[in-house]
């Protein structure tokens, strides 16, 4: 995935998390699911940083 589309995906993912949280009910399986694939997105995201920072130097 590139740049652009892991940061549309994170946005996505955390608009889901916050609508997920709003309702009146909690669907605690689709919350569940929703961080999980926030925090591997976000894991991605920061490898594929790290790595840009190496290469600068």
């Amino acid at each position: 995935m590139t740049p652009e589309q892991l940061t549309g995906k994170h946005a996505r993912l955390r608009q889901e998390l916050a609508e997920a949280f709003s309702a009146t009910a909690w669907r605690v399986g689709r919350i569940d699911r929703i961080v999980e694939e926030l925090a591997e997105t976000e894991r991605v995201m920061a490898s594929g940083q790290a790595q840009d920072e190496q290469t600068d130097k």
